[in-house]
């Protein structure tokens, strides 16, 4: 049977396992000349003038056909077809096409191994280096492995200039998802003018501009990246004068001024000498706010807190039109359970329990915990991080977790002891002990032994109890299970006693409560306020934040990798808007809290 007779077979409909085989065998020198074909633009087209040649030209407009439908994404028809051609004798030239035909198609079909597989199989013809580099891009690119793929891209622009202007955009998207720390590795090759680049671009904004045109200059054979052109365009905000919308009476006075009281912390902090003014307008009068709002002549707002008050801006109705501030640039001190956003200039900055429970997923997979389980309060805030926790975990791993809730101190014993299991094996001691009845019974209490971690969500009050509780329900021949715990967990008012009882403790925490206490805002803090609440000390790093990061937004928006080290975190930008804390990592140990990163 001729080969373009058993490939059109497989088109019609056989179907089979499309896999990069053993190498093809390696074709004797014979003509391959080819007849003056009717011009193909299709697979198809090389399909059925396969069929009409002679058996040397076959091999070739096959191939050809592969590689067309592999560009049309009729990858089916492309692997059928080369599962039979990779059988037959072919030049060395034609089995690297074959395999990198083969390895894009895998792709394609998210057939990552397989498509690897190909890969490998292509020689180091020099010739199809490029390609070579380019499907190794476009795998790490799959793979979610940004810093390689930007790397192999680079290559593919050095190899080939003529596919800087495919490659640019893809590499340049790459680096921006690269975070702040892996970005200042060292580099070298193809890839360093770009990395400089884009670590120019997370600069502060007035030296980004400077460092732009430098590296053009050392670097004039390359175009900037058409997304960093907006931040060049459009200047970083630098306001002339502010609306501050916060609860300043009622029964939000303490949560208000605190946010205000960190706000003009970093105002009086920057010593540029072109500071705004800032006003700060009641929204406890909420309709008397917004009339000053449009009456004074502000370019920026911060605020407000309430998600009531932020839906009056983002959900108009003819009883509330839309307010001329909303062409305002805002940065909103909360955030909406469903994002919504009525202009790219509105951004939305929440001490968001999600992130937390985000984080301490990453933490767990992190390091290694495959089977945790979590035991949560059962007040709102608890519940929330715990649900949420759950469902990422989920998405991450396609595990359910368990989840142990008690309603309050008196429930944490039999909760925490159901919850390992130790119920039950109690309760089989009590049965050994009947079934021996008068004879000594020398016995343990066993907890689980599929757990490898444990997950609190509580109050620090509640986890003072509750450590113990975990401890003591560990079996004292079993391994110790970590116990990790969010924000909640940790209060600066904790003495000695009580972080005897927290040891081992595994939490998270934003930098400013975990600040040495000799840190001269900390101290300055101290005096002014010296009783002031955890909750109000997160509010105020909050507020300090808001202010200062107002310069940085614009680049938080365009860059997705790039971080800003505030005092409530590392902070990050999403697609919606929305600004992301990565908290710092911290121990208990004995009698003291132990730092265990370096923000």
């Amino acid at each position: 049977m001729r080969l373009a007779i058993v490939a059109a077979a497989l088109v019609l409909g056989l179907t089979g396992c499309a896999t990069p085989s053993a190498p093809p065998k390696q074709a004797q020198e014979v003509g391959t000349a080819l007849p003056e074909p009717v011009a193909a633009t299709s697979g198809d087209d090389y399909l059925q003038q396969a069929r009409e040649a002679s058996v040397q030209q076959q091999p070739e407009l096959l191939l050809q056909a592969i590689e067309r439908w592999q560009v049309q994404q009729e990858c089916t028809k492309a692997l059928k077809v080369a599962r039979v051609l990779i059988q037959e004798p072919l030049a060395q030239e034609q089995q690297d096409r074959l395999y990198l035909a083969q390895g894009f198609c895998f792709l394609q079909q998210e057939q990552h191994e397989l498509a690897q597989d190909a890969l490998e199989a292509v020689s180091q013809n020099l010739q199809f280096l490029p390609q070579r580099w380019r499907l190794t891009a476009e795998l790490h690119q799959a793979k979610g492995q940004h810093w390689q793929a930007a790397h192999a891209r680079a290559e593919v622009i050095s190899l080939n200039p003529g596919a800087l202007e495919q490659q640019l955009t893809p590499l340049w998207q790459n680096l921006q998802q690269i975070s702040d720390e892996d970005l200042q590795q060292t580099t070298s090759g193809p890839v360093r003018p770009w990395v400089e680049l884009a670590r120019i671009s997370r600069q502060p904004a007035k030296r980004m501009l400077n460092a732009v045109g430098n590296w053009q200059q050392s670097y004039p054979q390359y175009p900037l990246p058409e997304s960093l052109v907006p931040l060049l365009e459009r200047p970083a905000y630098h306001p002339r004068h502010i609306a501050v919308l916060l609860p300043l009476s009622g029964r939000l006075t303490a949560q208000g001024n605190a946010l205000k009281q960190g706000m003009l912390s970093a105002y009086f902090e920057d010593v540029s000498g072109n500071k705004p003014k800032l006003t700060f307008l009641d929204t406890n009068l909420f309709e008397q706010a917004k009339q000053q709002l449009r009456q004074g002549d502000y370019d920026f707002v911060i605020g407000p807190l309430l998600r009531d008050n932020i839906l009056d801006y983002l959900n108009p109705s003819e009883q509330r039109p839309v307010d001329a501030a909303v062409n305002l640039p805002q940065l909103f001190l909360n955030r909406l359970e469903q994002p919504v956003r009525a202009s790219d200039e509105q951004y939305f900055y929440a001490l968001a329990p999600e992130d937390e429970a985000e984080q301490l997923v990453s933490d767990l997979l992190s390091q290694g915990r495959q089977h945790p389980i979590i035991i949560s309060a059962d007040g709102s805030p608890y519940q929330r991080m715990a649900s949420h926790f759950v469902q990422v975990w989920q998405q991450k791993t396609g595990q359910q977790l368990p989840l142990a809730t008690f309603t309050d101190n008196a429930s944490m014993r039999d909760v925490v002891g159901e919850a390992l299991s130790v119920a039950q094996s109690e309760n089989r001691i009590r049965l050994m002990q009947r079934l021996v009845e008068g004879n000594e019974v020398y016995h343990f209490a066993r907890n689980r032994r599929d757990l490898d971690a444990i997950v609190l969500f509580a109050s620090a009050g509640q986890t003072e109890l509750l450590n113990p509780i975990i401890e003591s329900n560990i079996s004292p021949f079993a391994r110790i299970l970590p116990v990790y715990a969010s924000s909640n967990s940790y209060s600066q008012e904790l003495g000695p006693n009580s972080l005897r009882d927290l040891h081992n403790l595994n939490f998270i925490d934003m930098p400013w409560i975990l600040a040495d206490a000799d840190q001269p805002l900390k101290q300055q803090v101290q005096r002014l306020w010296p009783q002031r609440h955890d909750s109000q000390a997160r509010l105020f790093a909050m507020g300090h934040d808001a202010l200062a990061m107002i310069s940085s937004l614009r680049q938080l928006a365009e860059i997705p990798g790039m971080t800003l080290q505030g005092l409530t975190g590392k902070l990050t930008m999403d697609g919606q808007g929305q600004l992301h804390r990565q908290l710092s990592q911290a121990r208990i140990t004995v009698d003291k809290v132990q730092r265990l990163d370096g923000d």
